[in-house]
C-alpha cells in the first residue's frame, strides 16, 4: 500500500491505496482490474470531450444549424453557447419532424476515425485557482530573482504536503499551475493544523 492525499472542501486528504497494479487488481476483484479503469478514466474524462467537440462542429457544418447563444460571459464579454447535448437534442428530438441521432452515425464514424486512438495523455484537472496562481507567479518570480534556494523551498513543500509533486519547466523552475496546486495544499495543511491547534487548547 501507498499513501495519497487529494484536497476537499479546503483540506487534504490521506488515502491509503494499493501500492502496486497486482495489489489493485486483487483488491478490485477483477482481473486486469487497473487497465479496464485506466481506459475508462481517459474514455470519459478525454477521449470523449474531444469527441463531443469535434462532432458537433461537424453537425453544424452537415446541418447548416449553428449552437444558440444561450448568454453573455459577464468576464470576457464573449457569447456562451448552448451545451453539446442541448444542441444534438434540439437538431434531432426537437426538429419537425424530429430525427434520430442514429442518422448522424456516419458523421460520427468519421470524426472517430479523424481523432485516432486513444490519447493517454495526462488529462487536464481544473486548475487552483487565481489567488494561488498568483502566489505561484510571484514566489518564481522571487526564485528566479535569487531570493531564497529553489531546491530547498520545493523540497520543504513536497515534504511538508505527501503526494504533492511540484513540475519543472526546462529551465528547471516550477511549472506555475503546479507550483499554484502545491501552495494550495500547503495554505489547506496549515489551516488544518492551526484549526487542530485550537482545538486542542
Amino acid at each position: 500500500m501507498k499513501q495519497k492525499s487529494a484536497e476537499s472542501l479546503g483540506v487534504v486528504v490521506a488515502i491509503d491505496c494499493p501500492g502496486t497494479v497486482d495489489e489493485y487488481n486483487q483488491q478490485s476483484g477483477r482481473v486486469d482490474a487497473a487497465l479496464d479503469d485506466a481506459l475508462t478514466y481517459h474514455i470519459y474524462h478525454g477521449h470523449l470531450g474531444r469527441f463531443r467537440t469535434a462532432f458537433v462542429k461537424a453537425l453544424e457544418e452537415e446541418t447548416g444549424e449553428k449552437r444558440l447563444e444561450v448568454g453573455t460571459n459577464s468576464k470576457t464579454n464573449k457569447p456562451i453557447l448552448e451545451k453539446d447535448k442541448d444542441y444534438v437534442d434540439r437538431i434531432t428530438k426537437g426538429a419537425e419532424p424530429p430525427r434520430d441521432p442514429s442518422e448522424f452515425q456516419p458523421i460520427a464514424d468519421k470524426v472517430s476515425q479523424e481523432l485516432g486512438p486513444l490519447n493517454l495523455a495526462p488529462v487536464r484537472q481544473s486548475g487552483p485557482g487565481q489567488e494561488y496562481v498568483n502566489g505561484a507567479e510571484s514566489l518564481i518570480k522571487k526564485l528566479r530573482s535569487g531570493a531564497g534556494d529553489m531546491e530547498k523551498t520545493i523540497a520543504n513543500l513536497e515534504a511538508m504536503n505527501p503526494g504533492v509533486k511540484v513540475e519543472r519547466e526546462e529551465d528547471n523552475f516550477p511549472k506555475v499551475a503546479s507550483l499554484a496546486i502545491a501552495i494550495r495544499a500547503n495554505k489547506a495543511r496549515i489551516l488544518k493544523a492551526a484549526e487542530t491547534e485550537l482545538l486542542a487548547v
